[in-house]
């Protein structure tokens, strides 16, 4: 089952209308911009998190020193 949350941005006068100058030359409205922008962060999180070696992969510990092994 899919979570939602909701986020919040705060929208100055300066970064509304940066935003709204990307969203037209995309030709998309700033609601349908935002939300992308949103999608492709977590996209970036959800995969970064996946990749990630867990430590006892790539480190091998002896003598107090932690070396990088295969």
């Amino acid at each position: 089952m899919p979570h939602f949350i909701t986020v919040k941005v705060r929208m100055t006068d300066t970064n509304h209308a940066m935003v709204k100058a990307i969203a037209d030359s995309r030709k998309q409205p700033v609601t349908e911009f935002i939300r992308d922008v949103v999608d492709t962060y977590c996209s970036d999180q959800r995969s970064a998190a996946r990749l990630a070696m867990q430590a006892h992969h790539y480190t091998s510990r002896h003598a107090d020193d932690y070396a990088e092994v295969e």
